[in-house]
């Protein structure tokens, strides 16, 4: 979760609770700005409500790459692993694997890269 904790965990510190509501992934934008209504008694007005969905938009971006890095990674390590278990070339890993041809050039920059 991105985040500055969750908000259900930080009754005690407004500041971070309020940080933290336009980045908790389980709460859509409606609850998002319930909270802020009510828990802050902050008016939510037309303008307000736009930055509260792009703020809610940027969680979900960085969320969504963080989890494309992280499949990526694994994907990293499955193709080392074949490699040194199976004594096989690269190639032939990402082909074991199915990685298109247009997806292997990712996989050996990242593999150099390590």
């Amino acid at each position: 979760m991105l985040g500055l904790g969750d908000p259900g965990d930080m009754q005690d510190d407004k500041i971070l609770r309020l940080l933290s509501v336009p980045l908790v992934p389980k709460a859509g934008d409606a609850e998002k700005k319930r909270i802020l209504q009510e828990d802050f008694a902050i008016p939510m007005t037309e303008g307000l409500e736009r930055s509260v969905e792009q703020m809610c938009n940027l969680s979900e971006r960085v969320m969504a790459r963080g989890r494309a890095e992280g499949r990526a990674e694994a994907t990293v390590t499955l193709i080392r692993n074949l490699m040194d278990s199976a004594s096989i070339s690269l190639d032939k890993a990402m082909s074991i694997l199915k990685i298109s041809e247009e997806g292997r050039a990712k996989y050996v920059e990242l593999l150099t890269k390590q």
